[in-house]
């Protein structure tokens, strides 16, 4: 009843099927974008049968506490999402269906660029109609086709204009959102050195630093530049955007125009654009595969397929690894009062912390809607029960208010546990973890806890306390 509150409340159309059987033929039929499915004991082999019968379908399990460890060990490969029962709060389930359709849609959009690319170049050589063309086209599509980041085909691009234009300079300024300032980053015919941290302020522009960036000719910034660093007063910009998306411009010194000077160049420009849009497509998706969309540390699922790994890691190399759950106290309070809005905010500010003061290789992931995991490989428990401290100290005293309003005193309570001390697998380790947790939970916030095995339990191999 609560799910269908959500999701009808969400104005999402949904189907409810109380038989499995009923379900299976439903789905042989008419296969659906999303499965949300309550999972219990026993039901992996339905799960792999829907998973099946329609592979693209993204499958989000629902579980309550007591089959929680087993349904959120499932493998990524079978479900896309797990989550508890019953739902905290209705925008944990409603971002999952978010992931998952967004996911769909990116990759609907790349096989439709990647369909536009061929077509332009099959198109295109055509009408070029000169067989040194053709072999040129033919030649230049297929490599910046194979580029697997916006640089490299930037890069690709930016030499053909210089080839076509003759001995000329470019220079590529990237646009920073956050800072609305272009900056220098790429460049031929140019020592990088030189220019590299080159930059125009648009804070401050009428109209905000999209709308001048777009009338680039009155940008006057601009034209001080490329007149005061390289000493010409002739260059033509050309902006830079994918997917409706605003990166930057290249500008070329010495010319007034660039796509009329060569009909081949046209035809790279649109090939370099299709390949840039579906290159910030792919980009996109890998963040929606693996990092949580509103902090950008790792996903839940993809957190937990690095706690796999570095548990075969630690067995491999006889070095323990730790693990820790920081979970904001009592954030869903705060979070009624002002709104998800600035809850958002401060778990955005609290996971940068954590990035911030853990070392190169640990490893931060959001495990819940309020709790953070940290991975500590070669640490042993009383190394992590250390860490834990110095993290829960660090948020007791940070200060929000300097970029939230009346922020709150925030605190974290964080459940400790190691491998192979404490535990003998990554289910294990995940589990003794959250129990900790739940035993703070149960006497008050802002502690940490360690946790615990029974008299009977063998680690896997010995761990220096040192």
């Amino acid at each position: 009843a609560q799910i269908n509150k959500i999701l009808f409340g969400a104005g999402i159309n949904y189907k409810k099927f109380d038989d499995l059987e009923v379900l299976k033929k439903e789905f042989q039929t008419n296969p659906p974008h999303i499965l949300l499915f309550y999972f219990e004991s026993g039901c992996v082999a339905d799960l792999t049968i829907f998973k099946h019968i329609s592979p693209e379908t993204h499958i989000v399990v629902v579980s309550s506490m007591t089959h929680y460890p087993e349904a959120v060990s499932l493998s990524s490969d079978l479900i896309y999402d797990c989550l508890r029962f019953p739902i905290a709060f209705e925008q944990e389930l409603l971002k999952s269906i978010d992931r998952a359709l967004s996911h769909d849609y990116n990759l609907y959009r790349a096989e439709q660029l990647e369909d536009d690319l061929k077509k332009i170049r099959s198109r295109e050589v055509t009408e070029a109609g000169f067989s040194n063309w053709q072999k040129d086209l033919k030649n230049w599509s297929e490599e910046i086709n194979h580029v697997s980041t916006f640089e490299e085909a930037l890069d690709i691009y930016m030499k053909a204009i210089v080839k076509s234009l003759g001995d000329c300079k470019a220079v590529f300024f990237k646009y920073i959102e956050n800072h609305k300032t272009l900056l220098a980053t790429q460049s031929v015919n140019v020592n990088l050195m030189k220019v590299k941290g080159l930059g125009i302020d648009l804070k401050n522009e009428p109209g905000g630093a999209i709308e001048a960036i777009q009338n680039p000719k009155g940008l006057t910034r601009l034209r001080e530049l490329v007149k005061t660093v390289f000493s010409v007063t002739k260059f033509i910009p050309k902006i830079i955007e994918a997917n409706n998306q605003v990166l930057g411009m290249i500008i070329v010194f010495d010319h007034e125009g660039i796509d009329d000077l060569d009909p081949n160049l046209k035809i790279k420009r649109r090939i370099f654009e299709n390949v840039i849009s579906k290159v910030q497509i792919l980009k996109k998706l890998h963040k929606l595969n693996v990092l949580d969309e509103s902090t950008s540390v790792l996903n839940k699922q993809a957190f937990l397929n690095r706690l796999a790994e570095e548990i075969s890691r630690s067995r491999r190399l006889r070095l323990p690894v730790s693990f820790l759950i920081a979970s904001i106290d009592n954030l869903d309070s705060f979070e009624k009062d002002r709104g998800r809005e600035d809850s958002e905010f401060l778990i955005r500010s609290i996971a940068n912390l954590l990035q911030k003061n853990s070392r190169t290789n640990d490893i931060v992931g959001r495990v819940g809607n309020f709790d953070f995991g940290l991975l500590l490989p070669h640490t042993n428990q009383q190394g992590a029960t250390i860490k834990a401290e110095r993290l829960r100290k660090l948020i007791s005293s940070a200060n929000f208010s300097e970029t939230i309003y009346e922020a709150p005193k925030v605190t974290i309570s964080v459940g400790v546990s190691e491998y192979p001390s404490l535990s003998s697998d990554a289910d294990e380790l995940f589990e003794s973890c959250d129990e900790a947790l739940y035993q703070i939970k149960k006497v008050g916030p802002n502690k940490i806890c360690l946790a615990s095995v029974g008299e009977h339990f063998t680690p896997d191999f010995s761990v220096s306390e040192e």
